[in-house]
Order: C-alpha cells, then sequence, then structure tokens
C-alpha cells in the first residue's frame, strides 16, 4: 500500500473515531471550585471577592463568578454541561440532559432531585448566560439599567468582555474592582447598588469597569465559557450551587501553532534534501 493510500486510510480511522467518541460522550462533566487566592482577593460584604480558581474536568482555570446571591463550598463539585456554551451564545430553555444524575454529589443536597439545566436540548451546546439573566435570580425586577444595559444578551456580553481581559489579570487591583463590576451587572443590571453596598474603597474603580465594559462590549461575542450549576428541577432558578465564568484562548492560536508546526517540519525536510 502506497504512502497516499495509508494517509487516507488514517483519516478515516481518525474520523471514525471521533464520531464515535461524540456519539457515546457524556452530557455532563466535572466542576470543581478550588478556592481564592488571598493574595488577590479581598473580603468585602463577608465574602472573598476575586481571586478564584476552578477545575473543569480536572483542567485548572481561574475564574469570576456570576451568581453573587449563592454560594459553594471550597473544593466541592457538581456536574455541569459537558459542551459548555459561550456566555455570549444565545439564550435557551432549561432542559434535563441524558443521563443527569439525581442530586448532588453531596446527597444532603436534595438526592431525589432531577437536575436541569440550561441549553437548546438534550445533546446540543449549553447556552449563553444570558438564559439565565432572563430570571429574577439574577437581576432584581425593580432594577433601573443604565443606557446600554437594557436587555440580557447586553449585560451577557459586557460579562464575557470583562471575563476575556482581566480574569487572567492576577492583581488585587484588577480582580477585585472587576469581580464587584461583573456581581452588579449580573445581579442588578449594572446599576452600582451592589457596588455600593459592599464596594467600600473599590467602589470608584469598581464602577469605572462597569463604564468600561459596557461601552466595549457592543456586539461582543468573545471567548468567555459559562460554568451552569444544576438547577433542583425545571424553572427552580433559585435552588443552585454558585456559577462562574473563565476564558480559552481565541481558536485562531491553536490555529497558527498547527500551522507553524507544519511549516518546521517542512523546513525540515528542505534541509534534508
Amino acid at each position: 500500500m502506497d504512502i497516499s493510500k495509508i494517509s487516507r486510510v488514517m483519516v478515516l480511522t481518525l474520523a471514525l473515531a471521533v464520531l464515535a467518541g461524540a456519539a457515546g460522550a457524556a452530557t455532563l462533566q466535572p466542576f470543581k471550585f478550588l478556592g481564592v487566592d488571598t493574595s488577590v482577593s479581598a473580603i468585602l460584604g463577608g465574602v472573598y471577592v476575586g481571586g478564584y480558581t476552578g477545575q473543569v474536568n480536572g483542567v485548572a482555570y481561574r475564574m469570576f463568578c456570576v451568581d453573587y446571591n449563592h454560594h459553594v463550598a471550597f473544593n466541592e463539585t457538581y456536574q455541569t454541561l459537558a459542551a459548555l456554551g459561550r456566555v455570549t451564545d444565545p439564550s435557551a430553555p432549561d432542559v434535563r440532559p441524558t443521563g443527569t444524575p439525581d442530586g448532588y454529589p453531596d446527597l444532603s443536597q436534595e438526592p431525589n432531585s432531577l437536575w436541569y439545566y440550561e441549553n437548546p436540548n438534550d445533546s446540543s451546546q449549553g447556552a449563553g448566560l444570558s438564559s439565565a439573566l432572563h430570571n429574577q435570580d439574577y437581576l432584581k425586577s425593580n432594577a433601573k439599567l443604565p443606557s446600554g444595559a437594557d436587555t440580557p444578551a447586553k449585560r451577557a456580553a459586557a460579562v464575557a468582555w470583562l471575563t476575556d481581559n482581566y480574569v487572567n489579570v492576577w492583581t488585587q487591583s484588577v480582580q477585585v474592582p472587576v469581580q464587584l463590576a461583573i456581581w452588579d451587572i449580573v445581579q442588578y443590571g449594572g446599576d452600582y447598588t451592589l457596588i455600593n453596598a459592599i464596594g467600600g474603597s473599590w467602589a470608584t474603580l469598581a464602577q469605572s469597569y462597569v463604564t468600561m465594559a459596557f461601552a466595549n462590549s457592543v456586539g461582543y461575542t468573545g471567548n468567555a465559557i459559562w460554568v451552569q450549576a444544576p438547577r433542583s428541577g425545571e424553572f427552580s432558578w433559585d435552588v443552585h450551587r454558585q456559577e462562574f465564568v473563565y476564558s480559552i484562548p481565541e481558536p485562531v492560536f491553536f490555529q497558527m501553532g498547527a500551522l507553524a508546526g507544519m511549516g518546521g517540519l517542512g523546513l525540515l525536510r528542505l534541509r534534508r534534501r
């Protein structure tokens, strides 16, 4: 068998393997909250603000929290969607994915409940954060929304912009005010209610990040990912663990890396000739 035939066989085999893996892939994956780096965090209003880290399916990321009203324990694990959506992906209703286990790993948390997630259907990628921003769990019904924050999609885009630009800037002077800004955008539409309530000396800087986020996120999509916690049941918005966002590199970086590698192989062959 010549080289070209071998190459075609290898490509076909790999493609079939990928398809088989996708067909049998689990619909859920574990998220573990690792804790807080206190060197870049601050305690405001009795809670740690900024400096969060978590694992998605065993891979660690620096994160922001998008859920001020709930809690998660250090080293606690819950099941999130295997195909997480971007923060700015379209909203969708909540459904129960195929194979969703009953209850949290911690069986004291309502072990007989069924868990739901906001995603388009049982097998596709998770929806965007705007799914949750429609609900009073995330935005008070009497909030006076500032200009530019009048839709869930705009607020989700602002959170995505802040996450992509600042989640990996690991200094207290960035982590604390940006986290305050995200909470205020998510919970109150960016009207400074939460910032003024707990921000203290960080309030003015946090407000500036809210302003920057709405100014720079018009039409923004980005690469920020939303880690959804399971709901206790269909339309049970308020019974779940805290949720987080993190950022992944632009896909083009990986493409360029692959091309650079191929170019390197080509140069090697030329030199051998």
